[in-house]
């Protein structure tokens, strides 16, 4: 119960651009119960504003280790592997399934 009121808790306030306490509530919240997975979206992108940039590929990539089904997770890893890792190889590797999806119109 604790987990999802610090959960929700870092959903309002990252709405609110209140970057540093949602990123304190989002970690709480992963802390708490780490199938929380949407926290952890929240303290990485928090991350991307607040801290290093070497932070930030480290929340990402523990992320990714834990949750890397979610396919907001992928898009997420897929972005560090480019834009901050520049291996444009793994950026596609792992944004193909993605791309094949069914929910993206393809079959």
């Amino acid at each position: 119960m604790l987990a999802a009121l610090h959960h929700n808790r870092c959903i309002c306030l990252y709405a609110l651009k209140r970057h540093e306490e949602a990123l304190a509530a989002a970690d709480s919240a992963f802390a708490l119960d780490p199938s929380l997975w949407q926290s952890g979206l929240i303290a990485a992108s928090c991350s991307k504003v607040l801290e290093p940039v070497a932070r930030y590929v480290e929340r990402v990539l523990q992320l990714n280790e834990l949750h890397g089904a979610q396919p907001q997770v992928q898009v997420l890893h897929a972005q560090v592997l480019m834009n901050q890792l520049g291996d444009a190889v793994g950026a596609r590797r792992r944004a193909e399934p993605l791309v094949e999806h069914p929910a993206q119109g393809r079959e």
